[in-house]
């Protein structure tokens, strides 16, 4: 049984759930949700709660049994390995500029890049190696032309995080960490008695 949900942790990012619900059920013509992996499923009467019982044939990419254990583990294995295919990977809400973000989702090779483009890594080594801001930002106007005209997924996520704050927290844990948008580390955020 897997269960799908408004608990999810906020590691758990918003595409990896659709991702998730979509592998389980789909809409088909006539059928606003027909079995996948899942071959039977309930909704909470809220709709906020799925439960899902998968088939049992279900493995993932490296032969290993589907269960609600190994899923996080598997994907994130899996991610590092860029063994997925034919999906939208999940981004990143990293801070930084066009320059930082591009060398990791677009470049060919790079950490976050499934193939890329000889012209686009040629204009980011350029662009590297320019000394004057006002061509280097005209160089970044480019690559991002090419990546819209080449239509590569570039991820642009809003930075929105879970924050424990108002009447009932005692410390919301917000700017304990210079630069990081959320509560953090959440062993701080502490509750008030």
């Amino acid at each position: 049984m897997v269960r799908s949900g408004g608990n999810a942790g906020v590691s758990v990012p918003c595409l990896v759930l659709y991702a998730l619900h979509d592998a389980l059920v789909k809409p088909m013509p006539g059928q606003p949700m027909a079995a996948s992996l899942a071959e039977s499923w309930t909704t909470s009467r809220d709709g906020l709660v799925c439960e899902f019982a998968l088939r049992k044939s279900v493995t993932f990419y490296n032969g290993h049994p589907v269960t609600a254990e190994m899923e996080r583990a598997v994907y994130f294995n899996a991610d590092t390995e860029k063994a997925f295919k034919h999906i939208v990977r999940v981004g990143s809400a990293a801070a930084g500029n066009a320059a930082t973000r591009i060398e990791a989702f677009v470049i060919s090779g790079s950490s976050r890049s499934y193939g890329g483009y000889p012209d686009i890594d040629g204009l980011y080594r350029e662009q590297a190696r320019e000394m004057d801001a006002k061509k280097r930002e005209a160089i970044l106007h480019r690559i991002q032309q090419l990546v819209h005209e080449k239509v590569m997924f570039a991820p642009i996520v809003e930075a929105a995080f879970l924050n424990g704050h108002g009447a009932r927290v005692a410390e919301p844990g917000l700017g304990l960490i210079v630069g990081h948008l959320y509560s953090a580390p959440y062993e701080d955020l502490r509750l008030k008695e």
